[in-house]
Protein backbone atom coordinates (compact mmCIF):
# COMPACT_ATOMS: atom_id res chain seq x y z
CA UNK A 1 0.00 0.00 0.00
CA UNK A 2 2.91 2.86 1.07
CA UNK A 3 4.58 2.04 -2.67
CA UNK A 4 1.17 2.33 -4.10
CA UNK A 5 0.68 5.88 -2.42
CA UNK A 6 4.33 6.52 -2.92
CA UNK A 7 4.11 6.05 -6.96
CA UNK A 8 1.03 8.34 -6.52
CA UNK A 9 2.46 11.05 -4.84
CA UNK A 10 5.30 10.69 -7.65
CA UNK A 11 3.86 11.23 -10.46
CA UNK A 12 1.65 14.57 -9.23
CA UNK A 13 4.92 15.59 -8.70
CA UNK A 14 6.08 14.80 -11.83
CA UNK A 15 2.57 16.39 -12.98
CA UNK A 16 3.59 19.91 -11.30
CA UNK A 17 6.99 19.98 -13.34
CA UNK A 18 4.79 19.43 -16.60
CA UNK A 19 2.14 21.61 -15.87
CA UNK A 20 4.24 24.72 -14.84
CA UNK A 21 5.80 24.78 -17.97
CA UNK A 22 2.59 24.33 -19.48
CA UNK A 23 1.28 27.64 -17.23
CA UNK A 24 4.33 29.52 -18.73
CA UNK A 25 2.72 28.58 -22.34
CA UNK A 26 -0.30 29.46 -21.72
CA UNK A 27 0.80 33.14 -20.70
CA UNK A 28 3.14 33.03 -23.61
CA UNK A 29 -0.07 32.48 -25.67
CA UNK A 30 -2.23 35.09 -24.19
CA UNK A 31 0.46 37.57 -24.27
CA UNK A 32 1.43 37.56 -27.77
CA UNK A 33 -2.43 36.43 -29.33
CA UNK A 34 -4.53 37.65 -26.87
CA UNK A 35 -7.24 36.69 -24.42
CA UNK A 36 -9.32 34.52 -25.99
CA UNK A 37 -12.70 36.14 -24.08
CA UNK A 38 -11.76 39.34 -26.06
CA UNK A 39 -12.83 37.05 -29.36
CA UNK A 40 -9.44 36.64 -30.62
CA UNK A 41 -8.65 33.23 -32.70
CA UNK A 42 -5.67 31.22 -31.57
CA UNK A 43 -3.40 30.12 -33.87
CA UNK A 44 -3.46 26.11 -34.40
CA UNK A 45 -0.08 25.43 -32.89
CA UNK A 46 -1.81 27.46 -29.68
CA UNK A 47 -4.77 26.21 -29.78
CA UNK A 48 -3.36 22.58 -29.62
CA UNK A 49 -1.20 23.64 -26.93
CA UNK A 50 -4.30 24.57 -25.04
CA UNK A 51 -5.77 21.50 -25.53
CA UNK A 52 -3.00 19.36 -24.56
CA UNK A 53 -3.17 21.13 -21.16
CA UNK A 54 -6.31 20.63 -20.54
CA UNK A 55 -5.39 16.70 -21.36
CA UNK A 56 -2.81 17.01 -18.70
CA UNK A 57 -5.18 18.49 -16.48
CA UNK A 58 -8.00 15.83 -16.74
CA UNK A 59 -5.22 12.84 -16.10
CA UNK A 60 -4.26 14.68 -12.52
CA UNK A 61 -8.18 14.86 -12.09
CA UNK A 62 -9.04 11.59 -12.68
CA UNK A 63 -5.97 10.23 -10.19
CA UNK A 64 -6.99 13.12 -7.32
CA UNK A 65 -10.76 11.87 -7.77
CA UNK A 66 -9.92 8.28 -7.31
CA UNK A 67 -9.75 6.87 -3.95
CA UNK A 68 -6.51 5.49 -3.27
CA UNK A 69 -7.38 3.12 -0.60
CA UNK A 70 -11.14 1.72 0.14
CA UNK A 71 -11.73 -0.79 2.70
CA UNK A 72 -7.85 -1.06 3.79
CA UNK A 73 -6.97 -2.20 -0.17
CA UNK A 74 -5.63 -0.62 -3.04
CA UNK A 75 -8.89 -0.53 -4.95
CA UNK A 76 -8.73 -1.27 -9.07
CA UNK A 77 -10.01 1.79 -10.19
CA UNK A 78 -6.59 3.41 -8.02
CA UNK A 79 -4.46 1.51 -10.03
CA UNK A 80 -5.69 1.38 -13.49
CA UNK A 81 -6.24 5.61 -12.49
CA UNK A 82 -2.58 5.88 -12.09
CA UNK A 83 -1.76 3.48 -14.71
CA UNK A 84 -3.49 5.92 -16.79
CA UNK A 85 -1.60 9.31 -15.46
CA UNK A 86 1.45 7.82 -15.89
CA UNK A 87 0.93 6.79 -19.37
CA UNK A 88 -0.07 10.53 -20.33
CA UNK A 89 3.11 11.74 -18.44
CA UNK A 90 5.55 9.36 -20.07
CA UNK A 91 4.07 9.99 -23.66
CA UNK A 92 4.24 14.21 -22.18
CA UNK A 93 7.81 13.07 -21.56
CA UNK A 94 8.77 11.43 -25.19
CA UNK A 95 7.53 14.24 -26.37
CA UNK A 96 10.62 16.48 -25.16
CA UNK A 97 13.34 13.91 -25.54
Amino acid sequence: MDVHIQDVIGTLKAYEVLLNEQKGKLQRIVYFEGDKETGIVYLDKSSAEIEYTKELIDAVQDLIDTPVVKDRKIPDESVLSLQRAKEKLYSTIQRFY
